[in-house]
């Protein structure tokens, strides 16, 4: 009996170190999904609320829009502004761009100045 009874306690002995080795190495494994798991489980939680709490998802989208239209509606008017002021320097731009290759001209050919 005490053969049967010490076999078994070396088979058990090597159980638990085999154990205690596939815990380090499943720690070691799961390290790198601890953060991803985190961030789900934060999105469960997140849904579980607003699940229960439906005004908060309403206020929070409302919130949402009213930035969003804000920031379209500024942005808006500068384009607009943008938009009557890019014709004007379209017909601009080549009078002064012609204004200044005259003037250009002129200086550098003084028999043009004298007719």
């Amino acid at each position: 009996m005490s053969k049967k009874l010490t076999a078994l306690a070396l088979r058990r002995g090597k159980l638990v170190q085999r154990i205690a080795e596939q815990r380090t190495d499943l720690s070691e494994s799961m390290r790198q999904w601890q953060r991803p798991l985190a961030a789900a489980d934060t999105g469960l939680k997140v849904i579980r609320v607003l699940r229960s709490h439906p005004a908060w998802l309403a206020g929070g989208l409302t919130a949402l829009l009213a930035w969003r239209i804000k920031k379209v509606a500024g942005s808006t008017r500068r384009n607009w502004t943008l938009a009557f002021l890019y014709p004007s320097a379209l017909l601009a731009g080549p009078k002064l761009l012609d204004a200044l290759t005259s003037a250009r001209n002129t200086k550098d050919d003084p028999a043009e100045g004298d007719s």
